[in-house]
């Protein structure tokens, strides 16, 4: 706590002041940017960046980080979150703090020093301590366009715009979905949840400098970055090492498409039976389509009710949408014709989407494979309701 206060008396003179910078940056100036690896928690698994400052101040030596990532937990935190209006917030923290959240989750640290003269560092410096006072330090999270990498890489810009990107060119540059993809491989129902929910924006190609929102890629990008001719970073140096050991293993049984086609044969076979036995509308298929179109109210809140970009236009409504109550809890007595003409329409509907699955080229965004056997058994409910139904009018 000493040195946090000695740092902060320090900080507020020297990068407040006009004065020259050898009066008061210490002797060993440091800055440098951290990437840190992917963890098993959601929130963790596309990893992380900050930038570290190291110095000595008065002849103490003092070690900190500059974090974009943190924010404040209250009681509606989980309510904030999904209508995306959490304010994430830079904050200042010891490095020995910070590495040990990282130690104790078997996460790694790379470390790139930033090849900055002493008045360079000053000038970002600046920026930084501006930045995190009380009335700056909070922001909208975006997880493409605002979060922990996309503030570190427009921070260092906004101190040096001369800095000279050189970003590589892409003849066919990955897609928003599929690199967030890559790091959701081996999290089975994550990747699949996120899949649903995301919309036609994630099906976007990333701009020049906008594939900075992984901080595997700022780091890859800003290795590239020269400023007066001179590369901005140096080499990578691994700080801390990724401890395997300490996640855990999924069995390729956990995977959605196991239960996904699993639930699709147990309730279209027994949809096909009732069928067969020419019995009735069952509960058992009013409970299947009910799930769907909870799913669609789902989808509908995070497309109208909430602040998130990635979550608009997310045409997956299209085959689970709130209309499907309609079917899964009328009473058949009182049936009316629009009803009726609605499941034709929505047999139309899935029958479009179940296409794209497999025909993507025709597809207006990028659906799941997984959701193939669920259309297949909706299809399957939906013939089966318009021939046991007779509407009557009204």
């Amino acid at each position: 706590m000493k040195r946090l206060i000695t740092f902060f008396i320090f900080v507020t003179i020297a990068f407040g002041a006009k004065a020259t910078v050898n009066d008061h940056v210490g002797d060993l100036p440091r800055m440098s940017l951290l990437t840190c690896s992917p963890g098993e928690e959601l929130y963790t698994c596309f990893g992380h960046s900050a930038i570290r400052y190291t110095d000595t101040l008065n002849g103490e030596w003092v070690d900190f980080v500059f974090n974009y990532g943190t924010f404040e937990f209250s009681d509606d935190f989980y309510l904030k979150f999904a209508r995306g209006k959490l304010n994430y917030m830079l904050s200042v923290e010891e490095f020995a703090g910070f590495q040990q959240q990282y130690l104790f989750g078997g996460r790694g640290i790379l470390e790139n020093e930033f090849l900055l003269s002493a008045e360079q560092i000053r000038s970002l410096g600046a920026l930084l301590i501006e930045n995190a006072k009380k009335e700056n330090k909070f922001f909208q999270y975006d997880f493409f366009y605002d979060n922990c990498a996309t503030r570190v890489r427009d921070i260092v810009m906004k101190a040096f715009p001369e800095i000279q990107q050189n970003e590589k060119t892409f003849s066919n540059r990955p897609r928003f979905r599929h690199d967030i993809d890559v790091y959701l491989a081996h999290q089975y129902w994550a990747d699949f949840g996120i899949d649903l929910v995301l919309g036609k924006p994630c099906d976007k190609t990333p701009e020049a400098g906008q594939t900075s929102f992984l901080p595997d890629s700022l780091q890859s990008n800003m290795m590239a970055w020269t400023l007066n001719g001179q590369k901005v970073l140096g080499r990578s140096n691994e700080i801390l090492p990724v401890d395997d050991s300490l996640y855990k293993k999924q069995s390729p049984s956990a995977k959605p498409m196991f239960y996904v086609t699993l639930s699709a044969l147990l309730f279209a076979g027994f949809s096909l039976y009732l069928w067969w036995k020419k019995r009735g509308w069952n509960f058992s298929e009013r409970l299947f389509l009910g799930f769907f179109a909870l799913l669609g109210v789902i989808l509908f809140v995070m497309w109208f009710l909430t602040d998130h970009t990635t979550t608009k236009w997310n045409f997956n409504i299209l085959w689970a949408n709130p209309m499907l109550f309609s079917l899964a809890f009328v009473r058949l007595a009182s049936l009316k014709s629009w009803i009726r003409k609605y499941a034709f329409v929505q047999m139309i509907l899935s029958a479009y989407v179940l296409l794209a699955v497999y025909i993507p080229v025709i597809g207006i965004q990028t659906f799941p494979d997984e959701i193939g056997a669920w259309l297949i058994a909706q299809l399957i409910l939906l013939v089966r309701f318009t021939r046991i139904t007779k509407p009557v009018q009204g």
